[in-house]
């Protein structure tokens, strides 16, 4: 059976930059999760990784790409290889798919 999950209570109870685990993917994986503040420049070699908006605003710096300024609906692929990092001013609530 396919669990059903409410992310609205899970993100209630989820600490800043934790993380939570959804669901498998054919490719990775699917988690939600919570930011806040300044997140470390990084990137991911073997896959890449797609950030839906939920809630809240963030900006997307790439590197040697001009930041995005993403909002509640908004969504970007960052493609594996690439460095990346987010930040916010509050709290921001983000659909992560990518690798696990």
């Amino acid at each position: 059976m396919i669990p059903k999950i409410n992310i609205n209570e899970e993100l209630a109870e989820a600490e800043i930059a934790a993380p939570i685990f959804v669901q498998n993917l054919s490719q990775g994986a699917m988690k939600i999760v919570k930011l806040d503040g300044d997140y470390p420049l990084h990137s991911h070699d073997t896959s890449d990784e797609t950030f839906i908006i939920l809630e809240g605003e963030l900006i997307m710096e790439r590197d040697g790409l001009p930041p995005l300024s993403l909002k509640a609906g908004d969504m970007v692929t960052i493609p594996k290889g690439m460095k990346h990092r987010t930040r916010t001013q509050s709290i921001s609530k983000v659909i992560l798919l990518g690798p696990n």
